[in-house]
């Protein structure tokens, strides 16, 4: 929303204009209250405002000395914007005008017209309205990603030994039933699910924490097409168009490859009855936020927009504000849990971005993304990435594992057992400091919870690194707001890593870490 709307043109009144002119210019247009003063080279010098000549009009005055007479001794003072202002900066400008009937606007520094106070009173309501909304709405958001922190943990700490003993029951089954292996991995995949779940709700509500790199999003859109080729209808063309070519943003590489995934997808499901065309744009932008968004203004340029666009159904005006709400679905029950589009809205957020949408019902969709181009990368060679160079050792590992929820800690330790290595579960962080403290040299790796009582794990593992600033440690959590995994590096953590744990990725980690110990 901005003044441009609003703008009436009346024409300027010189400023060497007798009083005479100046009435049959009021007479004649009897809406405006004030008109705009230019001197001899158009540029405004003030307003004549209608209010001021009242007394003047029906005084002595005859109408040869209101001929002679100049206006030069009523001109006062207004305050001049540019068109392209802020509205919010109007707004805020407008509390100390000297003219109380509105304010002139120049384009390009030349008049352009006035905006009558009526007009700025209409659109200041306007504006409260929606600053509120925006508030409202992201009170909402804190409230819903509050909620999820809170359950993050002890639904990641219940999903854990659900996952890990389901992986147990594979590894220990003597009989290779088919039908019983079937059976197994559906309760792992259930339980997949509901991470994956988790990690979108902790997403969306900004309290994920991925490592953000460089990202490409013209390889990204090319490898999110070779997915979704395979996957949507043949009755729908897909074009792509990339017409810029600094297409780098600093993102994560899962989070863009999601953004990308879910808004193909719902633009696939709108076109999936009749068919239809998705277009793919990737392009510099500097202009306005195109179509609806929660957000006012843009990322601080340069800025690169990419644009997915579709021909089906379109959204209903109605419903179009409500979109990135969490949970908010035009599906049917079973197509989708209007977690898509309120995930997308909170990694854009996460990633200094803006996210827009514009749509007509039976005409279509797009959704455009505005991103923060990232800064050319440095020269020289990449960094190097991975361990697979380090040499393995085939020694014996011990490991010390903390956890208080004590089926967590009997399923690690049997899997652990498992995969070979030498484990003692403790459920007590204390015990295990005291366990530790008597000889810290016993265990080759720490892998502990953080949220228990106690001793935290961060506080666990400060005093372990007191004790052995070498020994490498492994933080676990369902999910933290005191602990991420740049300050559990910062403190000299090994690492960092979310329940429910992967077994075989802890497996790598725990060899890895004990294996760059033995180098040093």
């Amino acid at each position: 929303m901005n003044i441009a709307n609003y703008i009436k043109f009346l024409p300027p009144i010189p400023h060497n204009a007798g009083m005479y002119d100046v009435f049959g210019i009021f007479r004649n247009n009897k809406e405006a209250t004030f008109f705009p003063v230019v001197d001899g080279r158009g540029t405004v010098v003030g307003v004549v405002r209608e209010y001021n000549l009242k007394d003047y009009t029906y005084g002595i005055f005859g109408r040869e000395l209101i001929k002679r007479e100049n206006i030069s001794r009523f001109i006062t003072k207004s305050l001049i914007v540019a068109m392209d202002t802020p509205l919010e900066e109007v707004l805020r400008l407008s509390a100390s005008n000297e003219n109380p009937d509105g304010i002139v606007v120049l384009k390009d520094g030349i008049y352009a017209g006035i905006v009558l106070n009526a007009s700025l009173l209409w659109l200041f309501e306007e504006n409260r309205k929606q600053t509120r909304a925006r508030l409202l709405q992201a009170q909402k958001m804190e409230s819903i990603g509050t909620m999820a922190g809170g359950i993050a943990h002890d639904f990641n700490n219940i999903l854990m030994p659900i996952m890990g003993y389901a992986e147990l029951l594979l590894k220990f089954m003597k009989k290779k039933d088919a039908a019983q292996i079937s059976f197994i991995n559906q309760i792992i995949v259930a339980a997949e699910r509901a991470r994956d779940l988790v990690a979108q709700i902790l997403k969306f509500s900004r309290h994920g924490s991925e490592e953000k790199t460089r990202v490409s999003l013209e390889a990204m859109i090319s490898e999110v097409l070779e997915l979704v080729r395979s996957s949507i209808p043949k009755t729908i063309e897909i074009r792509v168009a990339i017409e810029t070519k600094n297409c780098t943003v600093h993102a994560n590489t899962t989070e863009i490859h999601q953004v990308l995934m879910n808004l193909c997808s719902n633009a696939s499901h709108a076109m999936r009855e009749r068919g239809g065309i998705l277009h793919i744009t990737l392009s510099d932008h500097t202009g306005p936020i195109l179509g609806w968004s929660e957000d006012t203004e843009l990322p601080q340029p340069p800025c690169v927009r990419f644009t997915i666009r579709d021909t089906g159904h379109g959204i209903k005006p109605e419903i179009l504000t409500r979109i990135f709400d969490p949970f908010f679905t035009t599906k049917k029950q079973g197509e989708g849990t209007g977690m898509g589009l309120s995930v997308v809205h909170g990694i854009i957020k996460g990633c200094k971005g803006v996210i827009s949408v514009e749509s007509e019902v039976g005409v279509g969709t797009a959704f455009h993304i505005y991103l923060p181009a990232a800064a050319p990368a440095p020269d020289g060679k990449p960094a190097a990435f991975g361990d697979e160079a380090l040499t393995l050792f085939t020694k014996h590992i011990n490991i010390l594992y903390i956890d208080d929820e004590p089926m967590i800690a009997s399923m690690a330790k049997e899997m652990l057992s498992f995969l070979g290595f030498s484990i003692s579960s403790v459920t007590d962080s204390r015990a295990a400091m005291d366990i530790f403290a008597a000889n810290p040299l016993q265990f080759d790796i720490v892998i502990t919870d953080q949220t228990m009582p106690g001793l935290t794990g961060l506080e666990l593992s400060r005093k372990l690194l007191e004790l052995r600033p070498d020994v490498p440690i492994i933080l676990c959590t369902g999910y933290s707001e005191i602990v991420s995994a740049e300050m559990a590096k910062t403190m000299g953590i090994a690492e960092y890593l979310i329940k429910p744990v992967d077994f075989d990725k802890l497996k790598r980690t725990i060899v890895n870490l004990v294996n760059k110990a033995e180098v040093k």
